[in-house]
């Protein structure tokens, strides 16, 4: 027998899959993340443009490490779900949080969301341009 699964025989099912699931192990399913987006100021909706976007708070930012994809009103959750897959230079970890921020966002300004799980984002087929290589 192993030494890790005689080690286990003292635990109960549940908080060896509890402790997993912390760890990460079955990084599978819904976020455990916590979210850190908090609702901007009244006069930070609408169109950004880079002083306004400097002057938010990392917390209105799905991504809020890279300060990516700010999220001040619907619109702007909208493209943050809509462009999360091409966000690029995070973990998993930080993918976790942002979408968390855009679940906690969405719920914030009525958008209604389909997905559960950042890995459903960008997944959608495209049909192949055929015209691209054609000239």
């Amino acid at each position: 027998m192993n030494w890790w699964l005689s080690s286990l025989s003292g635990l109960s099912l549940e908080l060896f899959l509890g402790v997993t699931l912390v760890f990460g192990f079955f990084a599978q399913g819904p976020t455990l993340a916590q979210p850190t987006w908090e609702p901007p100021h009244s006069e930070e909706h609408g169109k950004l443009d880079a002083a306004r976007l400097k002057r938010l708070p990392d917390s209105a930012f799905a991504f809020l490490e890279v300060r990516k994809e700010p999220m001040t009103d619907a619109a702007h959750v909208r493209s943050a779900i809509a462009r999360f897959a091409q966000v690029k230079g995070v973990t998993d970890a930080e993918r976790d949080v942002a979408f968390a921020n855009i679940e906690k966002a969405a719920q914030y300004f009525g958008v209604k969301m389909k997905e559960t799980d950042w890995r459903q984002l960008g997944r959608r087929s495209h049909p192949r341009n055929t015209a691209q290589g054609a000239r």
